[in-house]
């Protein structure tokens, strides 16, 4: 599954993609934001609550993080939590 993605960053909104695999239980996936590209890796459950991990490359650093909340089949909601930092991730289905 493809998303099109808005992070909600304190520089204002950033966009990018989000591809998806869903192989039962795990979930691994390619975020494509801020210039970089980031693996993700985790799990998803029948209801669509997720948590996945990652590491979120900018110009400056690289901040590993926490993604919880939801995706299904049309969108996508997750909040991103870094050391002492969190982002609202948003996003709708590429089809």
């Amino acid at each position: 599954m493809k998303y099109t993605v808005t992070l909600k960053t304190m520089l204002g909104d950033r966009h990018g993609t989000l591809e998806m695999e869903h192989l039962g239980r795990n979930a691994k996936g390619m975020l494509h934001i801020l210039g970089n590209r980031t693996e993700l890796h985790g799990s998803i459950s029948e209801n669509g609550k997720c948590c996945l991990e990652g590491v979120l490359k900018t110009l400056m650093t690289t901040k590993p993080f926490v993604a919880e909340g939801c995706m299904n089949d049309h969108r996508l909601s997750l909040l991103l939590r870094g050391q002492g930092e969190s982002w609202a991730m948003t996003g709708v289905s590429v089809r």
